[in-house]
């Protein structure tokens, strides 16, 4: 997955997934058949526009919106799982077992992180981006979303 350009250059965190998200969601809901959703990098644009939606509080919105994209991405794609359990479709373990590699692993522990956060569960949502951060791959821009979010844990900022 491509770098994802932030504002002040900074690791993206929170306020930014939310910034880039309510930015985009226009956008997001209205793919031209020309940007297809099953291309490589449609189903992360997807991802972070759900998670800011959720993380703005707005639960139905963010739902309707992942239901709705779910009926269009390829199925067959990793990123789908991570959709799915998003939108509850998936336990935070079926992710997991679902991964066969590092690069799998660090985005489901990023994700399943950024729910436990959503869901007020900060002992979880550590446990999720120390993983991320001690074996993660350090090119994927979930790395970097995960040492955000532990700095905020651990200055105590929610």
């Amino acid at each position: 997955m491509p770098r994802m350009p932030t504002p002040t250059g900074r690791e993206p965190g929170r306020s930014f997934i939310r910034m880039r998200a309510l930015e985009s969601i226009g956008t997001l809901r209205n793919i031209s058949p020309l940007n297809d959703p099953r291309g490589d990098n449609a189903p992360y644009a997807i991802i972070i526009g759900y998670l800011g939606l959720r993380k703005a509080k707005t639960i139905e919105e963010a739902k309707a919106f992942g239901n709705n994209w779910l009926t269009q991405v390829d199925v067959e794609a990793w990123s789908t799982e991570i959709m799915r359990f998003l939108s509850s479709q998936l336990s935070a373990e079926q992710p997991l077992n679902l991964a066969v590699d590092k690069d799998m692993l660090t985005e489901a522990h990023a994700y399943i992180g950024e729910m436990e956060l959503i869901s007020a569960n900060r002992p979880g949502a550590t446990l999720h981006f120390q993983w991320v951060r001690d074996n993660g791959n350090r090119d994927f821009p979930e790395y970097k979303l995960a040492l955000g979010e532990l700095k905020r844990l651990e200055a105590g900022i929610k």
